[in-house]
């Protein structure tokens, strides 16, 4: 993909690359924090909701797959959005329950590990 293209896919607010000014690793998309099992599928609704909203839906679904050239400006995008999606999920769930979170490199995974 040239840098052009890939320039464009950023910058567009269609692509699930794109990334607001406003976006940060600290931005809370609900106030509803995940508690466990008590609680989950209504914190997940609302998170889904929140992630597709930022057109950001598929990377929790595995729809938004990491490209295998690492070294491309496209795997560049695809990690700084899987990063920021990964905040924000630890930024909505209880302090209590952070300890017992494993770490993933993916948004994916970690979305999975929360609903078992």
């Amino acid at each position: 993909m040239s840098s052009t293209t890939q320039s464009l896919k950023i910058t567009d607010p269609r692509s699930p690359f794109f990334l607001h000014p406003s976006d940060h690793p600290s931005v809370i998309l609900t106030t509803v924090l995940l508690h466990g099992q008590t609680n989950y599928e209504n914190w997940a609704k609302l998170m889904r909701n929140a992630l597709k909203a930022k057109n950001k839906l598929d990377f929790i679904l595995g729809n938004a797959i990491a490209p295998t050239d690492k070294a491309s400006d496209e795997a560049y995008a695809w990690s700084l959005c899987n990063s920021m999606i990964n905040s924000w999920i630890h930024n909505t769930i209880d302090p209590k329950l952070k300890s017992y979170i494993k770490c993933f490199e993916t948004a994916k995974g970690l979305w999975d590990d929360l609903k078992e």
